[in-house]
């Protein structure tokens, strides 16, 4: 599979940490970890949470949320394996920014505080993909604020489903986002209503765009999706 171009709006996939160190680099920080297993459903860090270790998700999958006084969720992202998490709050030395839920049944490797900066000394190829990925995470953040400021509710669904193809990568003109999101979950996620996330997504499959089937999204043109997502105007 190959990631999505970049676009002015965004970074495309976010490349797993752990791929993006050398070998060497890898197989040190893989010696020091400390694992532990989650169910699905299952929460691995809790927001506003006071730990100090850094997390790398080596199997399944996860979501990043906040879950709110009242209940609300704000959904930011999904976790693939290899992904990182968790490195605000280890160096700066606060509560967790958000939670961190289990999609599917999970391994992830704990990493301590003290191991950690051992190893930002230790590995300039650590340092380097670790303020890359910092980098990357206030380019996600800026681009949210941008698309809250100017872009319609109906829009911010067709740049979500973008988002969500360029994480997880295709060949060609189409795309497979596995599992299909529900719509609950898109709404989250852009912060809008799920009725009116249905209403796009039932507009997308009129379209031909979408097709939901066996638990999964294809997205069969996603140029096409790539320029409903990128006009600001309703329709």
């Amino acid at each position: 599979m190959i990631a999505g171009p970049d676009h002015w709006w965004g970074v495309g996939i976010l490349k797993s940490m752990l791929d993006e160190l050398d070998a060497a680099t890898r197989a040190l920080l893989e010696s020091k970890l400390a694992m532990r297993e989650f169910g699905a459903g299952e929460q691995i860090v809790s927001y506003q949470a006071v730990e100090q270790e850094l997390c790398f998700l080596l199997e399944g999958s996860a979501r990043v949320k906040i879950f709110s006084e009242t209940g609300r969720v704000v959904e930011y992202r999904t976790l693939h394996e290899g992904d990182m998490f968790g490195e605000v709050a280890l160096i700066d030395g606060g509560a967790r920014s958000a939670s961190v839920v289990a999609e599917t049944d999970c391994r992830v490797g704990r990493l301590s505080r003290e191991e950690f900066w051992a190893l930002t000394i230790a590995s300039p190829d650590f340092n380097r993909v670790l303020l890359t990925r910092l980098s990357m995470l206030v380019r996600t953040l800026t681009e949210r604020v941008l698309e809250y400021s100017i872009f319609p509710g109906s829009r911010r669904v067709f740049r979500e489903l973008v988002r969500m193809i360029d994480e997880e990568g295709y060949d060609g003109n189409s795309a497979v986002i596995d599992p299909a999101p529900t719509h609950q979950v898109m709404a989250d996620r852009i912060s809008f209503h799920r009725e009116a996330v249905s209403r796009q997504m039932s507009a997308l499959n009129r379209m031909g765009l979408v097709k939901k089937r066996n638990g999964r999204l294809n997205v069969t043109d996603v140029e096409a999706l790539r320029q409903l997502a990128s006009e600001t105007d309703e329709r």
